[in-house]
């Protein structure tokens, strides 16, 4: 099962894609990857080591001293992912009432299809 994830604005600005989508950290890499490829960042003599442009650098947020390869650029990409996107999930059971939020997860809008005799409030 791959892990989806939202990703950060200017991560969705270089993929040129919508921030509101979720990507697998393989298929932002796979991206990149292919960014890399196309603009010939690929170091000559040691193949595994990328020379990155100005705009790799901007996003990756890139220091004088780093080497990027492909060996390490997953790490460099995984904090372009944003952090747990979702509202607080608070289940309140007062007399069998659960508040069920928009982006609350498939397991916790299934629990509502089991038992449709527990009136659920959906909240924004």
């Amino acid at each position: 099962m791959t892990n989806l994830n939202f990703i950060s604005i200017k991560l969705a600005n270089f993929l040129g894609v919508d921030e509101d989508i979720k990507l697998s950290l393989c298929d932002v890499v796979i991206k990149i990857r292919d960014y890399i490829y196309k603009n010939s960042l690929q170091d000559k003599k040691k193949n595994f080591k990328i020379n990155p442009d100005l705009e790799l650098i901007n996003l990756l947020n890139l220091k004088e001293k780093d080497e990027l390869t492909y060996f390490n650029l997953a790490n460099y990409v995984y904090p372009l992912f944003k952090k747990n996107h979702k509202k607080s999930h608070k289940k309140i059971h007062k007399k069998s009432k659960i508040d069920i939020y928009e982006d609350s997860s498939d397991d916790e809008k299934s629990y509502a299809k089991v038992y449709p005799e527990i009136e659920y409030n959906l909240l924004r």
